[in-house]
């Protein structure tokens, strides 16, 4: 589902998981079912991640650093990427305003910061996601002002802080 969203069969992603088709309908009902239940758990992982990063000064560097290593885990990131682009799915979308909606509040409770530096820190993370989504940093020198997107968005962390 991470790849193909909505798109995916009940099928493939039995056959993915090593399971049958009719185990998958009995645990999830349906695709839609199933497609909730997989970005639930992709926004509890992220949610759960900031959560465990100790606040106070540095606690925004931190917070990056714990996205960024998420971001290495491809089917996460495409699963995120699923949900924002279904979002016009009502369930779907709730689902996706409740995760920017904590990750905003885990920054501001982590940091104490709110406004501006909240804003940034979210906007951030979403060019991060883009750039890993589309293979920026393995194609660098391509194009310059994707290099200074990569340079601001990764800049700051250390290499094995976000995927290359």
């Amino acid at each position: 589902m991470a790849r193909d969203g909505f798109a995916a069969t009940t099928e493939q992603v039995a056959r993915a998981a090593g399971v049958s088709q009719p185990y998958v309908i009995r645990l999830f009902g349906g695709k839609r079912e199933l497609m909730l239940a997989v970005l639930e758990r992709a926004v509890d992982r992220v949610l759960a991640t900031f959560a465990e990063v100790p606040g106070g000064a540095g606690a925004d560097h931190r917070l990056a650093v714990a996205y960024g290593g998420l971001l290495d885990d491809r089917d996460l990131l495409l699963v995120l990427l699923q949900g924002f682009v279904a979002s016009g799915d009502e369930e779907v979308g709730r689902i996706t305003r409740r995760a920017l909606a904590a990750a905003h509040h885990s920054y501001v409770e982590a940091t104490g910061n709110d406004g501006e530096p909240a804003r940034k820190f979210l906007a951030s993370g979403l060019l991060m996601t883009i750039l890993t989504a589309v293979h920026a940093r393995e194609h660098r020198g391509e194009d310059a002002a994707v290099d200074a997107m990569v340079d601001c968005a990764f800049g700051a962390l250390p290499s094995g802080g976000a995927p290359s």
